[in-house]
């Protein structure tokens, strides 16, 4: 395994939503609904920091929480 591979960062479900302030419910919706790649392993949901900005960049940082 390379060394990248292992510094890489994932949030949790719970961390992203106190980062951006919005609802649980929002990244739930965002992760199943494929809007915000992520992992899940087992019942544990990974959210790759690349993916979450990736997010951000092209969606203007709009939670968009009525969606």
């Amino acid at each position: 395994m390379d060394k990248t591979q292992v510094e890489r960062k994932a949030y949790s479900p719970k961390e992203v939503q106190e980062m951006l302030g919005i609802a649980q419910t929002t990244v739930y919706r965002w992760l199943t609904s494929g809007r915000l790649p992520a992992v899940k392993i087992g019942r544990l949901w990974r959210i790759p920091a690349d993916a979450l900005e990736e997010l951000l960049s092209t969606e203007g940082g709009q939670s968009d929480e009525q969606s």
